[in-house]
C-alpha cells in the first residue's frame, strides 16, 4: 500500500469511487486495494461542497489545482553545488548555507534574478 503522503488516486480511480459510493468506504477501499481514510480524505477533500455529492471530473479539477499551487523545489544544478562548496570552503555552516541559499531562491522567485 503506497504512503498517503505520496498516494494519488488517478482519474480512473476517482471514476470508481463515484460509482462505489454507495456501497460504502470500505468496500471501496478492498475493491482498489487502498486503506479507507484514503477514500474518506478524497471523499472529504474533493467532494462538492453545495451539493455534497462527489463528482470524479470535479474531484480530479480540485485535485489539479491543488497540485499546481503547491511549492516546487528548485533543483540542484551545477552553480548551486559549486556555490556550496564555496561556502564550505569559506568556513559556513551548513545551517547558514541553507539560511542564504533560502534567501537566494526568494530572490529568483520574486524578481526573476
Amino acid at each position: 500500500m503506497a504512503s498517503p503522503a505520496v498516494f494519488f488516486i488517478i482519474s480512473y480511480k476517482k471514476s470508481c469511487v463515484s460509482k462505489w459510493n454507495l456501497h460504502g468506504k470500505s468496500y471501496i477501499a478492498e475493491k482498489l486495494k487502498v486503506h479507507e481514510s484514503t477514500i474518506r480524505r478524497e471523499i472529504k477533500n474533493n467532494c462538492d461542497k453545495r451539493s455534497g455529492e462527489y463528482n470524479p471530473e470535479l474531484a480530479q479539477r480540485k485535485s489539479e489545482a491543488r497540485m499546481s499551487s503547491r511549492n516546487h523545489f528548485t533543483k540542484m544544478d551545477d552553480a548551486m553545488i559549486e556555490k556550496i562548496d564555496l561556502l564550505l570552503y569559506e568556513g559556513w555552516s551548513p545551517e547558514q548555507i541553507h539560511g542564504r541559499l533560502k534567501f537566494l531562491i526568494l530572490l529568483k522567485i520574486i524578481f526573476g534574478l
